[in-house]
C-alpha cells in the first residue's frame, strides 16, 4: 500500500548506512520485498546495504531460536558476520522473530521498516 503511493511521500534526507534483513516470510510468502526497497530507495541519502549472507535465513524460525538456539544461532552467524563487516549504524527487519533473534546479538539497533520509514517521513507542521 506504502509502496504504490511513493511519490506522494517525503522522506527528510538521511545520511546514514542500514541493513535491510529480507525475512524468509517476507521473502517467500508476502512477496513484499520491492516494494520495501522502493521505500527506502525514495529517502535521500540513505545507503542501504541487502543482508544475504548464508541463506538469507537468520535461524529464528519460529519456535527454532528457543528449542534449539544452538541450530538458530548457527544459520544467524553468517548475517552477523556480514552486519560487522558492513558499517552500518541499523538493522531494519520486518519480521518480529528475526528482529529478537537478531538484536539478540547484533551491536547495532534492530527496528522495524515501518518504524524507520515513520521517523524519515518529512510532515510539514
Amino acid at each position: 500500500m506504502l509502496a504504490a503511493r511513493v511519490g506522494e511521500l517525503r522522506f527528510r534526507r538521511r545520511d546514514e548506512r542500514i541493513a535491510l534483513h529480507v525475512p524468509c516470510t517476507q521473502r517467500s510468502v508476502v512477496g513484499s520485498t520491492a516494494s520495501l526497497q522502493r521505500l527506502l530507495a525514495a529517502i535521500p541519502g540513505l545507503d542501504v546495504v541487502m543482508l544475504d549472507a548464508g541463506f538469507g535465513c537468520c535461524g529464528a524460525a519460529g519456535s527454532t531460536m528457543l528449542v534449539d538456539p544452538g541450530r538458530a544461532a548457527s544459520f544467524r552467524a553468517p548475517l552477523l558476520d556480514q552486519l560487522e563487516a558492513s558499517g552500518v549504524a541499523r538493522l531494519i527487519s520486518a519480521n518480529i522473530g528475526c528482529r529478537l533473534h537478531l538484536a539478540n546479538a547484533a551491536r547495532v539497533p534492530v527496528q522495524h521498516p515501518v518504524d524507520f520509514l515513520a521517523a524519515c517521513l518529512d510532515i510539514p507542521n
